[in-house]
């Protein structure tokens, strides 16, 4: 399951080769006009994480069982854990993806209609103390914002934009003009669908925005297969850079002026 804090299981080390270049010779500043509209993942870009991806899901599924409790369907979370797994795993394994309400829904047809997008809220709330803003994030929306960029989260998150846009509010990121997940468009980067769907959004081309985000193969060579300028949000400051032609950030906060805004 995705949960939004890494890519999907297996893909984290792919496209990372075991050597590079130093950040001191990666780029500043991204080439080209300053860009009319910026897209941004969601986990290790715009917020970080207290704990690991196994344990959030714990606490996750655990506050979706309580959930499912008060709604009549009775199941132990270890069971659930493994339901959820059966049934989206596979999907996430061929690059596609399912948000948690649906795949409930699915494991529970009874349920009334408001409940997957109650399910998943009760799943974040759980999570929430464990999320916070990544450092430099909220000074660099602001930033962007009075700029007159338009923004965009592209998420690799099991969840529907509703939700995403529910905890985003939370951690005090404000409206974003597009929240696009894997688990609304069905797809994960660096599937062009998910750029695509965000793009429309936007009402913007390739060449007038940028993607910021963490993960290198999904994130940096998904976004630039599709003609998008990209920069890589370098979680662990001690990793090689694959690409000396890709702007490092190792804070968001560095995010406005690598834009040239």
């Amino acid at each position: 399951m995705s949960t939004g804090q890494d890519p999907p299981a297996g893909q984290w080390q792919q496209g990372l080769p075991t050597s590079g270049v130093d950040i001191v010779a990666a780029p500043t500043a991204v080439s080209g006009t300053a860009p009319r509209g910026v897209l941004l993942d969601y986990g290790h870009t715009l917020a970080e994480f207290d704990l690991p991806t196994t344990q959030l899901r714990r606490v996750a599924v655990r506050a979706a069982a309580r959930s499912l409790e008060e709604l009549g369907c009775l199941i132990d979370p270890q069971a659930l854990d493994a339901a959820l797994l059966a049934c989206m795993g596979p999907l996430q394994a061929r690059g596609c993806d399912i948000a948690f309400g649906r795949a409930l829904a699915m494991l529970f047809p009874d349920l009334p209609p408001t409940a997957p997008l109650a399910l998943e809220r009760a799943m974040r709330r759980a999570t929430a103390r464990f999320t916070r803003p990544a450092p430099g994030a909220l000074t660099a929306l602001a930033r962007l914002r009075a700029a007159g960029c338009r923004l965009a989260v592209v998420s690799d998150v099991s969840l529907q934009a509703r939700s995403l846009q529910w905890e985003l509010d939370a951690l005090g990121f404000g409206t974003f003009a597009a929240v696009v997940t894997s688990g609304d468009v069905g797809r994960c980067k660096p599937d062009p669908r998910i750029f695509a769907t965000a793009l429309s959004a936007l009402g913007l081309e390739p060449r007038e925005v940028c993607h910021v985000g963490d993960w290198w193969e999904g994130d940096v060579l998904g976004a630039r297969a599709q003609g998008i300028r990209a920069l890589w949000r370098r979680a662990d400051p001690h990793r090689l850079v694959p690409d000396v032609t890709v702007p490092v950030l190792d804070d968001l906060g560095q995010l406005p002026r690598c834009l040239g805004l």
